[in-house]
C-alpha cells in the first residue's frame, strides 16, 4: 500500500507518513496533503485502482487516525520504518542493491506524468513545489520526448 501510494500520488516521505484517514477523498479520487511544506494545503490525485486495496488495508489494519500508524495507535509511522519497508520491498522484487528509495517513486510519478503529456505546471501543483524551477528537473529526466525529436533537416528531406 505504501509503495502504491508513493508512486500513485507522488507523495514525499513526510506527506505519506502524515496521511490521515480524513485526507482520503474516495469520491473525488484525490488525497489532501495538509501543510507539510510551505504552509499551504493542496490536493493530489488518487488513482481509482487504489481504492479497493485501500479499503482492504483499512479493514485489515484498522488505523485510528493516520493511514500508516506505529504500534501505538494514533501516531504516524516513523520515517525510518517506512524507509526500511520500502528497501525490503525493493529487494523482494529483485531491485536490491540499486539506489532506489521512496523518493525514487516520487520522481517516477512526475517523470511518467510528463511522459504521458501532463504539463509541467500541473506536475508542479501535484508535487506541491512552490517554484517551477524545482519541477523543471523532470524535463531533464524525460526520455520519450528526446527520443521522438525529429531534426528540422529530417522534416524537410
Amino acid at each position: 500500500m505504501m509503495v502504491s501510494l508513493f508512486y500513485g500520488t507522488g507523495s514525499s516521505m513526510n506527506e505519506l507518513r502524515n496521511v490521515k484517514l480524513s485526507d482520503i477523498d474516495s469520491l473525488g479520487y484525490q488525497r489532501k496533503v495538509v501543510a507539510v511544506k510551505g504552509g499551504k494545503d493542496r490536493f493530489t490525485i488518487l488513482t481509482k485502482h487504489l481504492l479497493e486495496p485501500l479499503r482492504n488495508y483499512y479493514k485489515a489494519c484498522r488505523p485510528s487516525l493516520y493511514l500508516f500508524e506505529r504500534q501505538r495507535s494514533g501516531q504516524p509511522m516513523h520515517e525510518r520504518s517506512i524507509q526500511d519497508f520500502i528497501q525490503k520491498y525493493i529487494a523482494s522484487i529483485g531491485l536490491g542493491g540499486k539506489d532506489y528509495s521512496a523518493h525514487t517513486l516520487r520522481h517516477s510519478f512526475a517523470t511518467h506524468l510528463l511522459d504521458a503529456g501532463t504539463d509541467i505546471h500541473t506536475i508542479k501543483e501535484l508535487l506541491g513545489h512552490s517554484s517551477l524551477a524545482t519541477s523543471l528537473i523532470y524535463l531533464y529526466l524525460q526520455q520519450s520526448k528526446r527520443s521522438a525529436i525529429v531534426s528540422p533537416l529530417d522534416a524537410v528531406m
